[in-house]
């Protein structure tokens, strides 16, 4: 029954696919998920950041995927993705501005280490892990790195060449159909010798050493109101052998192939889909529509189905919306960190106000 309902979900988009997605040639940079967006390369400028920028780090990841534009002394400048598709990446795009062109900076401080290519560890057999390039890294010293993905972290030992600032689409890891279940909330997976996949307890002990993969139940159990789905990493049987099976554990850019116990492999499904829909309700952006900051600057323009909500202000012939990046996040009000004011001339406004999904 589980099996047909996770191939069901393969099938509806749920869960990743194959990815050999062409993104014409362009660079992608990872940004810090708590880093400031700058509407010129100032720290004085306008300035907006995402309010979920310190939470939830194990279930979005700790990165937004942006695309590169150049250096800009100090600071990075880097632009929206209007058509972003998940499956091409690791990580999400800013939430809030999808539809929307915009040019924006960050400091070259908030931009992550980055895989440009898979990279993969063996510890004998055919036990080990493969990491999709796009994966965000930070490092720890010597030639020691944090992998990031959805739902893990996994220190790895890395050689300067296997490291980049920037990188270009490649496929992304294939789920495979012959996903049983998926890793349970506190479960330990055994890769080898150095290796070790934990499902680790919010009680116990954190063995973060030499590649320790650690899951945090508190990021992995069901979604909640406010936040975005756990992460889901699904399990492919190989052999079993008493209570415990040799298995795969996957998900779109981190394959690991380890021994687990058969209690640790769940068929709950969890309590929300995959992919975190947001709906929106604003005014509509005819495709091309100029958009500006309150300075008067070009910020960009309106690429596809896009909406701008939020407060509404007058700013000479155009009119200003201070547009949320998460609106309504627990009933939370946004704060003035939180919200893009972006401003266009009043000719522009569609006909009718619509849902942006």
């Amino acid at each position: 029954m589980f099996r047909w309902s996770l191939f069901a979900l393969l099938l509806a988009g749920a869960l990743p696919e194959l990815a050999g997605a062409q993104s014409g040639g362009a660079e992608f940079v990872l940004v810090r998920r708590d880093a400031f967006f700058y509407a010129s390369p100032s720290t004085r400028a306008e300035k907006v950041r995402d309010p979920w920028g310190t939470r939830h780090r194990e279930r979005l990841g700790p990165f937004f995927v942006m695309r590169y534009v150049g250096d800009r002394g100090d600071f990075v400048e880097v632009a929206t993705l209007p058509s972003f598709r998940a499956t091409d990446h690791c990580y999400p795009t800013v939430s809030g501005l999808e539809g929307l062109d915009l040019h924006l900076f960050v400091e070259a401080g908030a931009i992550a280490a980055v895989l440009p290519n898979r990279v993969e560890r063996r510890t004998g057999g055919d036990n080990g892990i493969v990491l999709a390039g796009g994966v965000g890294i930070t490092p720890r010293g010597g030639h020691r790195y944090d992998a990031h993905v959805r739902g893990a972290t996994l220190r790895v030992e890395l050689d300067p060449t296997e490291v980049a600032m920037r990188y270009r689409v490649t496929s992304r890891i294939s789920v495979s159909r012959g996903a049983t279940g998926l890793l349970a909330p506190g479960a330990r997976m055994d890769i080898g010798r150095e290796l070790r996949l934990t499902a680790e307890s919010g009680r116990r002990a954190s063995e973060r050493g030499r590649g320790v993969v650690d899951f945090s139940v508190s990021e992995t159990r069901g979604g909640s109101s406010d936040g975005p789905p756990r992460a889901l990493l699904t399990v492919e049987p190989i052999r079993q052998r008493g209570n415990r099976m040799l298995a795969i554990v996957r998900n779109q850019c981190m394959e690991v192939r380890g021994t687990v116990a058969r209690r640790d492999v769940t068929n709950e499904r969890p309590p929300r889909g995959v992919t975190d829909f947001g709906n929106r309700h604003g005014t509509a952006l005819r495709p091309g529509t100029a958009l500006y900051f309150p300075d008067g600057s070009v910020a960009g323009r309106a690429a596809g189905d896009a909406a701008l909500e939020g407060t509404v202000h007058s700013a000479g012939r155009r009119s200003c919306f201070d547009h949320p990046l998460r609106p309504g996040t627990n009933g939370e009000h946004a704060g003035a960190d939180d919200v893009l004011t972006l401003c266009i001339d009043r000719t522009a406004h569609a006909a009718a106000r619509a849902p942006r999904r």
